[in-house]
């Protein structure tokens, strides 16, 4: 992993650089990715309620982000120790855009617990919906409630 204080000794052209690249690539692969989800929705969500195939694909759509990203990366340890079968609670901080990913790139089944409003960020936000996880309107008791 890439340090913060080496990240901030790289030149600013390097920096402008790297970012043009990736998020241009991170715009057009989710657009991709979204629409093999739409896909996978439109042909398994009548017969597969708890989303695995789509699962499979969010999985592999947030990992893939580490595993080539330069100066990212994520080793999972103990991953055989948790039990598919059995439901375990995640807690991500957000102490970057990388906890969430990490959570992904464990391959195991979850739901996230989401603000409504993530639902209108393009690609991932709709992915989020149609992978039916609880979106949580703030400060409403009865949504609240639901989940």
């Amino acid at each position: 992993l890439v340090s913060a204080r080496a990240v901030a000794q790289r030149p600013l052209g390097t920096l402008v650089v790297f970012n043009v690249l990736f998020w241009s690539y991170f715009l057009a692969s989710s657009a991709l990715f979204f629409m093999v989800i739409v896909l996978l929705w439109l042909t398994t969500a009548p017969f597969d309620r708890r989303r695995q195939a789509m699962h499979a694909v969010s999985s592999f759509w947030a990992a893939h982000y580490l595993a080539y990203a330069p100066g990212a990366g994520v080793v999972v340890r103990g991953r055989e120790r948790l039990d598919p079968r059995a439901s375990y609670v995640y807690a991500s901080n957000h102490a970057s855009m990388v906890d969430i990913l990490a959570c992904m790139a464990l391959y195991l089944p979850y739901r996230w617990v989401s603000k409504l409003e993530n639902v209108y960020v393009p690609f991932i936000g709709w992915a989020l919906y149609l992978d039916a996880h609880v979106l949580v309107r703030r400060r409403a008791l009865g949504s609240i409630k639901r989940m």
